[in-house]
């Protein structure tokens, strides 16, 4: 709830702008109406073969004039998935619709479901890498990282949404869940947290006391270190630093991934990549970070403040906090980059990144 990129494209892209302010999304030549995305993500890397774990998505041969597709298949798991998700997945993938103008990517059924209007995932016949989409009612949302070049076990791509309190019906929560849905499919195209990027303190600070848990973290701690017996279990907060037991939370706790996992996991999502072993080949360029990604959390995901902070003034009880570079003005972040989550969509930054994953005139294939 995770090694390089095209450099050329890159390194063009920084010899004209260079200015680490600059809020370029899409910039288009007028007189040729071609429209040049500027990348700013973080992500897998290019890499389509066992030399990395996650990558993107294989090509597969669709023609030699126009190029290839990288599809990425999908089918659907269980009978209350197939009956009350393909509508939703339908929004959801229309919220890429966005980057397939510029890259190769696309979202296809299974190619064993034919036709059919719901593809339901079947053991036998449905591919070996196809993404399985399913609902659970405990924990969180949670989906595969690109594809797994590593592996061939069935079923290893997976995304699973959390359908507490949803409805098919219920037109007004219905925006959250296709966001949600959204949000885990640009997991599964390769994209990473933004706000876990390793520079994100840059742009971004963390308060991890208005976390929900993060009280019921903090006496935990606290009784662990009032015990003497060894060996001690927080040992990074004692020799040789002594630190209290609030800055044992905040320097600790809420900043390792090995310390998280055990004390206080509702942070996991927020710690930085570079603190998270599954995390560790991802990467991000040298352009601030995308505080419109979609793949970032609002300002109040997770908070502990009541009402999950919809009654807040900003920045009471915000998780993150948006801040600007040099003037230090501070802002709320939108995932998406909307405060009304039916109109929150990938950021062009996130297009750009698609674009780069998954360029277009590819001549190769699945190997």
């Amino acid at each position: 709830m995770f090694s390089l990129f095209l450099a050329k494209l890159s390194f063009m892209l920084m010899t004209i702008y260079v200015c680490s302010a600059c809020v370029f999304d899409e910039v288009t030549n007028n007189s040729t109406n071609i429209t040049t995305l500027i990348p700013r993500y973080y992500s897998v890397p290019n890499q389509r073969d066992s030399s990395t774990q996650y990558g993107p998505w294989p090509f597969e041969v669709i023609d030699d004039v126009n190029g290839n597709q990288a599809p990425i298949y999908y089918c659907y798991e269980g009978a209350w998935a197939v009956n009350n998700l393909p509508l939703l997945f339908a929004d959801a993938f229309a919220k890429w619709n966005g980057a397939f103008g510029f890259s190769a990517l696309r979202f296809q059924q299974d190619p064993f479901c034919g036709d059919a209007l719901e593809c339901e995932c079947a053991i036998g016949n449905t591919r070996d890498d196809t993404l399985r989409i399913g609902a659970v009612r405990t924990g969180i949302s949670h989906a595969s990282l690109g594809y797994n070049y590593q592996s061939n076990e069935p079923g290893r791509h997976v995304l699973n949404l959390n359908v507490v309190g949803y409805s098919p019906f219920d037109l007004a929560s219905r925006p959250v869940y296709v966001l949600i849905a959204a949000h885990e499919l640009g997991h599964v195209i390769g994209l990473g947290h933004e706000h876990q990027r390793p520079d994100r303190d840059s742009d971004v600070d963390f308060h991890c006391e208005n976390l929900v848990g993060y009280a019921a973290a903090h006496a935990k701690v606290v009784d662990s270190r009032q015990s003497w017996s060894l060996p001690r279990k927080l040992p990074a907060c004692d020799l040789p630093k002594w630190l209290t037991d609030d800055e044992c939370m905040q320097n600790v706790v809420c900043k390792f991934s090995d310390y998280a996992w055990t004390w206080f996991p509702e942070a996991m999502n927020f710690i930085t990549g570079d603190q998270q072993p599954a995390w560790k080949d991802l990467e991000w360029p040298t352009w601030a970070l995308d505080t419109y990604s979609i793949m970032i959390y609002n300002s109040y995901d997770g908070t502990s403040y009541p009402n999950n902070g919809r009654d807040a003034t900003f920045p009471d009880g915000a998780v993150l906090v948006g801040k600007q570079r040099g003037s230090g003005a501070i802002f709320e972040i939108f995932q998406g980059g909307n405060r009304e989550r039916a109109k929150a969509i990938p950021s062009g930054r996130d297009k750009g990144r698609v674009g780069q994953l998954y360029p277009r005139g590819i001549r190769y294939g699945r190997t």
